[in-house]
């Protein structure tokens, strides 16, 4: 993915990636460090990334297809259905706001 200039915009004068490349390695880490103090920080950090950054969704399934990583995007669903104690250290505590939330993330992750 590294090699794929088309991946990149320029943002105030610096190359920086394209907002659905952001979830991806994040991804890759929390898979890798499910189940410890890490792998909790990267759900974190893929959740305010969702809720936080505009993703073209489109283009997110075309990289995961392209790059064989399938299996990306049922974890990030399941990273939002799944997701509690994450809302709660984000401070977002409200069962109404939390719902709202994930059923945004995951209604624009569908379209």
């Amino acid at each position: 993915m590294e090699d794929d200039a088309a991946h990149v915009t320029i943002l105030e004068g610096f190359m920086v990636p394209k907002p659905e490349i952001l979830p991806i390695p994040k991804q890759a880490a929390e898979l890798d460090r499910a189940g410890t103090v890490k792998g909790f920080k990267d759900r974190l950090d893929i959740l305010a990334l969702l809720m936080h950054v505009d993703i073209d969704w489109d283009n997110y399934k075309a990289l995961v297809k392209k790059y064989s990583l399938n299996n990306s995007r049922d974890r990030l669903v399941e990273i939002v259905e799944a997701a509690g104690r994450e809302f709660e250290e984000l401070g977002i505590r409200n069962p109404r706001r939390v719902k709202q939330i994930k059923g945004r993330i995951l209604a624009e992750f569908s379209s």
